[in-house]
């Protein structure tokens, strides 16, 4: 079904709106529970000195161990909260269906597939540029000692050891957020929003929004607001939520590769630095981003014409 045409909920705005909530939150709550039960199992740590871990990484003696840790409750709170919750809402409380996700001649188009890549990685400069902005931004004494404390444990959590940790750091940073939040704030919140309010841009731009703010790291809020924007637009324009995920998955593997570039070979860097990026870069990178989203548009425009075709018929 084209995202244009808004889905059946069963339930009123703000008690789907509420319920979603919930059940997130259930579901992120119990999931860390069961969490901490396996790693209290696994190592034989007291409770309390899991949570120390949890809570101050930096000060733990083991960095191997700390490490390892955050990575398996990034990995257990993205499976129980963002899928868990997504999918109990979606098919437990409105009764939805696959195809209200995904169009089911959408997913064998390899174009697409192509042209997201390659519009996340020629954005990417853009995406500098606008962070680079919102570091200079006036911020609270907090929102800065907020995003120093997530610099350092990035710089942990990115500095995999063994074949181990490489595969829990793919699924905590790169493939499970990539999916999960694709699920919950474009392939719900945003269908919920654009039910509500009956404006696909309104609600684009709010449940990017959302997805930015919930991050909680303010200095990048303004590009990831962007980068939410536009893949909800990609999910609007192609009908396809996968294409989404892909290209959001597109992003956070090549930022990882950054970050791990960036430790072996420039370790002296600051794990939140950020560089100035060249007017000359910029435009070509704006340039570039806008043929390849015009090329985007295009390809997907004659399947949305024959989806609605069909209803039509």
């Amino acid at each position: 079904m084209q995202l244009a045409e808004p889905l059946p909920f069963r339930t009123a705005t703000w008690q789907g709106l509420l319920s979603l909530i919930l059940l997130v939150f259930a579901c992120m709550v119990l999931s860390q529970f069961i969490a901490f039960f396996i790693l209290k199992v696994a190592y034989g740590l007291p409770l309390e000195e899991l949570e120390y871990m949890v809570s101050a990484p930096a000060q733990w003696g083991n960095a191997h161990q700390a490490r390892s840790v955050l990575l398996f409750l990034q990995i257990m709170t993205a499976a129980g909260g963002f899928f868990g919750g997504s999918f109990l809402y979606w098919y437990g409380v409105e009764r939805l269906q696959r195809k209200h996700w995904c169009a089911d001649d959408a997913a064998n188009q390899s174009m697409h597939w192509a042209l997201v890549a390659l519009l996340l990685i020629v954005l990417l400069p853009t995406i500098s540029f606008l962070e680079y902005w919102n570091h200079r931004l006036p911020m609270g004494e907090w929102a800065v000692q907020k995003e120093q404390e997530l610099a350092t444990l990035t710089k942990l959590l990115v500095g995999f050891e063994g074949p181990g940790q490489s595969l829990m750091g793919f699924l905590a940073i790169i493939l499970l957020p990539a999916v999960g939040e694709e699920l919950l704030f474009r392939g719900v919140l945003q269908n919920r929003l654009l039910a509500w309010l009956r404006n696909p841009h309104v609600a684009i731009w709010t449940a990017a929004f959302v997805f930015s703010v919930v991050h909680f790291q303010f200095l990048g809020l303004l590009p990831r607001w962007i980068l939410g924007a536009l893949l909800g637009y990609i999910y609007y324009w192609s009908g396809n939520l996968l294409l989404a995920m892909w290209g959001h998955f597109v992003n956070n593997g090549v930022a990882l590769l950054l970050m791990r570039f960036q430790q072996r070979f420039f370790p002296e860097l600051a794990p939140d630095a950020v560089q100035h990026v060249h007017w000359g870069v910029l435009l070509l990178s704006l340039v570039a981003t806008g043929v390849t989203l015009y090329w985007f548009v295009a390809v997907t425009l004659p399947l949305r014409e024959k989806r609605t075709s069909k209803r039509d018929f």
